[in-house]
């Protein structure tokens, strides 16, 4: 669970820094770099994988180069700096089976990215790296959780580093968690994936339970023609990030527990008037799993003709109930395909598939946190406005074009009150700016439409 992101020199982003919840809504124009912040995380995600760094840069929109931020002067940044404070589970298990507890719950991990000239080619390279404990005195955000819960959820033993930059001897070490145990050095410069990918087992518990939270940091854009497919027998049963596998998902949810298919049965009937049941069958033929909803008149159809919009539900619905589901969720734009009536109950919908610290038997389940970006000022009465952060973009003649994010205030301030020092908004001045550009972009889009050559 990410509980703060620092970034500096990526896409839009100038010494940017946010404190996080487990759910959070990002709400603002669009261009204002709320996509940014999703590739960030994405980005930070796949170089956990194991991607290079031209590897996971590349997958970005956009060139490379066009990735580090431009300044006015029409430079680019030379290095991107990114750093996580996180809350990890306090055990990991390992692809063997062997498992153990972590020493620290709340670490924070500092990563840099340099382009290089090297020779008449520009290369990529790690200068510094690290991951360390938190310690109290440096941690305000575990006082967001109930006191009697803290100890359940927040463990503090190790203080000296799991990772570690040595600019004296120009090296990057992985320590294991025993304070008698040993390091693993790797001179900087011949480092082009982070040392943390490296770490696959519980020989470095922390580190490897660090690496693996930041593997379940996903980016969902559900795909209509992914979620209508049968999915094969052999298919993994995990999710994918366009909705493949879904039909797999379900039957194997079905499989572990025959309550859950049940529970998701309830949940789209009370998001989606008519659903009655939802079944998987098998076509043995093909070897593949279909999906099946039935209504409340009795009638029957596949997944191959249910509507986007109930696809969609339906996979949040599995997402909610899979036992096996953890991690950070990214979704844009939860309102499309959904009738206004009903998001409402869409929005909560997210905010179950999200840890809840004050909820009982929570401490049982792995964690769970989810970010929503919108542009759409609907939904700012859909949820807490403390759940909300505005994004907006700041020009100073002195930097580039940056992003900036404030809380919002559902009340008034004072007329006199400096809100963008301040860092916040009220309700009512984010839906003027939102409506405001809108209408902009409409206009815009009808200028274009009118400049256009006839056909």
């Amino acid at each position: 669970m990410i509980t703060r992101i620092e970034i500096d020199g990526f896409k839009s982003f100038v010494n940017f820094s946010v404190n996080l919840k487990p759910f959070q809504i990002l709400i603002g124009a669009n261009g204002v770099g709320k996509s940014n912040l999703f590739d960030a995380i994405i980005l930070l995600s796949d170089l956990a994988r194991g991607d290079t760094l031209y590897e996971a840069l590349r997958k970005n929109r956009g060139e490379i180069g066009e990735l580090f931020t431009q300044y006015p002067s029409g430079e680019r940044a030379k290095k991107m700096k990114f750093a996580v404070e996180m809350l990890i589970d306090t055990s990991v298990e390992d692809d063997f089976g062997v498992e153990a507890k972590v020493s620290s719950t709340r670490l924070r991990y500092e990563l840099e990215i340099e382009r290089n000239t090297d020779g008449h080619f520009e290369r990529l390279y790690i200068p510094h790296e690290s991951l360390t404990a938190l310690t109290e005195e440096n941690d305000k955000w575990y006082l967001t959780i109930p006191v009697k819960k803290r100890r359940l959820w927040v463990a503090r033993g190790r203080r000296s580093p799991y990772i570690s930059t040595n600019l004296r001897d120009n090296t990057i070490s992985k320590h294991q968690d025993n304070r008698s145990g040993g390091k693993q050095e790797t001179p900087i410069g011949r480092i082009e994936r982070p040392i943390l990918s490296s770490v696959n087992n519980v020989e470095y518990p922390t580190a490897f339970a660090a690496r693996k939270e930041m593997q379940n940091w996903r980016y969902f854009q559900f795909d209509p023609a992914s979620l209508r497919k049968p999915s094969s027998v052999f298919a993994p049963d995990r999710l994918l990030p366009d909705g493949s596998n879904l039909p797999t998902v379900l039957e194997r949810m079905a499989r572990e527990d025959e309550y859950l298919l049940a529970d998701v049965s309830i949940e789209m009937a009370n998001l989606i008037p008519g659903i009655l049941n939802i079944r998987v069958e098998t076509l043995k033929e093909r070897q593949e799993y279909i999906i099946y909803a039935q209504t409340v008149e009795g009638s029957t159809f596949s997944s191959t003709v249910l509507s986007d919009g109930t696809l969609r539900v339906l996979a949040l619905s599995a997402l909610k109930n899979d036992l096996a589901h953890h991690g950070l969720l990214c979704f844009e734009e939860p309102e499309n395909g959904v009738h206004p009536s009903r998001l409402s109950k869409i929005i909560e919908l997210f905010q179950q598939l999200s840890t809840q610290f004050d909820r009982e038997g929570e401490e049982e389940q792995k964690l769970r946190q989810v970010f929503l970006n919108t542009h759409s000022p609907k939904l700012l009465s859909c949820a807490p406005i403390d759940t909300f952060l505005f994004m907006f973009v700041a020009r100073q003649h002195d930097k580039p074009r940056h992003t900036q994010i404030s809380t919002i205030s559902d009340g008034l301030l004072e007329d006199n009150s400096d809100t963008r020092a301040l860092k916040v908004f009220t309700k009512a001045k984010v839906i003027e700016y939102l409506d405001l550009s809108e209408q902009r972009q409409q206009l815009e889009s009808l200028a274009h439409m009118e400049m256009a050559p006839s056909l």
